[in-house]
């Protein structure tokens, strides 16, 4: 009968859970019932596994991840150049924070106030508030209400860290659980346990990364990977895991492994949740395969390039997206008019093209701001 790798308790009726070899926050599909019990699942989900999935919450959001469970998750607190506050809904439409309110003092002795809402639902609320201290007809007010939509001019900053002893744990965790899901014996790897359960530091988790990108990757391509290798020749067995194409570690489960010989990749795409089989050789350095940093490469060229790739996917797909979905909007707005089955009049056809050119120019303009003078004065 299986047991929980973390208790005691047998994985049977109530107590039997479904537990995710990667995270599923961040894409991750496999499961398997026969790793932890309910209790545990939830406890480690919550924890470890909720820090590794809000270190890399920006990806997951941007890239759109689609969850069995949950809604997309908006970036929030986020600053422009200039300081204002924004949220990026959906992981990509900038929004206010907060509404704002200024009020301004006239010469001839009244308040201009003015109001900046994100919908007209928040509008009404501002206007119902301001309405209790000074005497302003609110109906009024709405029909002065100016609805505006535009691309910002300038860039929106993100920070964010990646790293961390609860994230060691829970890299680790995906380690154990794919170790076990093909068969692996708890024993072999029960050393770690104490680890991942914080009650102990073992230097297991260790960043590796490569000029030459060890998994084979087509252009544009995003994926997680983990590999497992377990030779009882040279006693090792140690995990590669890779994430988002990007973040890559080297996890030693064992320097005295006696079990059978491994060799087995899960590969997925979170983006369509397809798997792949990759030919994948992978040999780290022995000081990392005992739980030492290596000191002969740098890390930081290495990461920067790879992030400079995952970032220019993310603007790729939020721009072609974007790009057919207000076509499309404005598209459907010119033929609205027109009755099914008859041809659009020249009229309705030279607005369309009018307002796809000048939606597009605006959109070429907040990609390059610097182009803005190509659009100064009257336009043809």
């Amino acid at each position: 009968m299986p047991k929980c790798y973390l208790c005691p308790n047998d994985l049977t009726g109530e107590n039997v859970s479904k537990e995710h070899i990667l995270p599923n926050a961040i894409g991750g599909r496999l499961q398997s019932d026969k790793l932890l019990c309910r209790n545990c699942n939830s406890r480690f989900g919550e924890g470890i596994d909720g820090v590794l999935a809000k270190q890399l919450l920006p990806f997951s959001s941007m890239l759109q991840i689609k969850k069995q469970r949950g809604e997309a998750v908006d970036l929030k607190n986020l600053a422009s150049k200039s300081g204002e506050k924004y949220n990026l809904v959906d992981g990509q439409k900038p929004e206010l924070m907060n509404p704002k309110v200024d009020f301004k003092k006239e010469e001839t002795g009244g308040t201009r106030v003015n109001i900046t809402a994100r919908n007209i639902k928040e509008m009404k609320q501002i206007l119902a508030g301001v309405s209790r201290k000074y005497k302003i007809n609110v109906d009024e007010m709405l029909t002065q209400i100016v609805e505006k939509s535009g691309y910002m001019r300038e860039p929106i900053q993100m920070s964010f860290k990646i790293g961390g002893k609860d994230m060691e744990r829970a890299v680790a965790k995906i380690a154990i659980n794919y170790f076990i899901y093909n068969g692996g014996n708890p024993a072999e790897v029960e050393h770690t346990f104490p680890f991942i359960k914080g009650e102990m530091e073992l230097p297991i988790v260790n960043p590796y990364l490569t000029e030459q990108n060890l998994i084979p990757h087509e252009e544009g391509e995003i994926l997680h990977t983990v590999h497992l290798v377990g030779s009882p020749e040279k006693r090792q067995l140690f995990a590669y895991v890779q994430l988002f194409s990007c973040f890559s570690f080297v996890v030693s489960l064992s320097s005295n492994y006696s079990g059978s010989s491994i060799s087995a990749t899960y590969c997925i795409n979170p983006l369509t949740g397809l798997t792949f089989n990759k030919n994948i050789i992978i040999t780290p350095p022995d000081q990392l395969l005992y739980g030492k940093q290596c000191s002969d490469y740098n890390l930081v060229p290495i990461a920067q390039e790879r992030l400079k790739r995952l970032f220019a996917i993310v603007d790729k797909r939020q721009s072609d997206q974007h790009i057919n979905e207000k076509a499309t909007e404005i598209v459907n707005a010119g033929f609205s008019g027109t009755p099914e089955g008859e041809i659009i009049s020249k009229e309705d056809m030279e607005k369309l093209i009018e307002d796809l050119s000048v939606w597009f120019a605006e959109y070429l303009v907040s990609r390059n701001p610097e182009s803005d003078e190509m659009f100064d004065g009257e336009k043809d």
